[in-house]
């Protein structure tokens, strides 16, 4: 049973800490949030601490989840390197692509397993399209939208809190590499980008993402163009449909009770056990994070 600290515990903390509370092979150590009273603590039988400075890190801990905000990463990665303790962080890992080449360096240079939340890759569409190679793809259409949020969650612009998802699952299934951005068009609320289009071309695969966090319902879509067939992905209700040109169709519903945030912790948790440095999640990492600093 390994001891996960959990720093930051707004709306991705909670979620995190569930996910670890009812884990088989881990438990929850101790929460970090300026925030958080002992009395949260009590109700889920875990140490509270309200600085990270105050955790004895070297005392039995065996990986970190962090979801504080996005200003916050660099630091805490940088100290919990420091003791070469696995670190899982939610996205983005920064905004800052050099802190980003220093930190997916650093995990490769000292051996420090490195996972960011990339959750949708281990949503089982995904997987099913992993394990089912797609050949002769043409056009790839993505269309993410949210519902504006309360704005004192600090999120970050629609770029690195929902396009990041999208670029992430492109290049875990098709690569990032060989990749020409042919144009972007953004729009702006209170002063973050909400609103994109962007067109490129990947290993000549015409890509249209469309992202947008004022939108007047949740959307997860991709349509896929092969020569053969279209399939048409929904990451919400994770089926696929897959059309082909004699009009028939067949729509392959996979299981909707498979939680992606668990599967995300159980990954993290093997390579903690395995002291596996998945150096293909690392490049995933660069990839996607130097992709949306190319997006004015």
């Amino acid at each position: 049973m390994l001891n996960l600290l959990l720093v930051g515990y707004g709306k991705m903390g909670n979620i995190h800490a569930k996910s670890i509370i009812e884990s088989k092979s881990a438990k929850l150590y101790g929460i970090v949030d300026p925030n958080l009273d002992e009395e949260i603590g009590k109700i889920n039988n875990v140490k509270i601490y309200n600085d990270l400075g105050k955790v004895q890190l070297d005392k039995g801990i065996d990986g970190v989840v962090v979801s504080s905000t996005t200003h916050s990463h660099y630091s805490i990665a940088q100290k919990i390197f420091d003791y070469k303790i696995p670190i899982l962080i939610e996205k983005p890992l920064s905004i800052n692509l050099e802190e980003v080449i220093y930190l997916t360096k650093e995990s490769l240079k000292k051996k420090i397993v490195l996972q960011v939340g990339f959750i949708e890759i281990y949503n089982p569409v995904v997987n099913y399209l992993k394990n089912n190679e797609i050949k002769n793809i043409n056009e790839v259409e993505i269309f993410r939208f949210s519902e504006p949020v309360d704005e004192n969650r600090n999120l970050e612009n629609v770029l690195y809190d929902l396009a990041i998802h999208d670029l992430s699952v492109f290049d875990f299934l098709f690569s990032l590499d060989n990749t020409n951005i042919l144009s972007s068009e953004t729009k702006i609320h209170n002063n973050r980008i909400s609103k994109a289009e962007i067109n490129f071309l990947s290993n000549n695969i015409s890509v249209n993402l469309n992202v947008s966090n004022r939108a007047t319902h949740k959307k997860r879509k991709w349509k896929i163009t092969t020569n053969e067939n279209l399939y048409e992905i929904d990451f919400l209700n994770k089926n696929i449909l897959i059309g082909n040109k004699k009009n028939d169709s067949q729509l392959i519903q996979l299981e909707k009770d498979i939680s992606s945030i668990d599967n995300q912790l159980n990954s993290f948790i093997k390579k903690i056990k395995n002291n596996f440095i998945d150096k293909e999640h690392i490049n995933n990492i660069h990839k996607t994070h130097e992709f949306i600093s190319l997006i004015k």
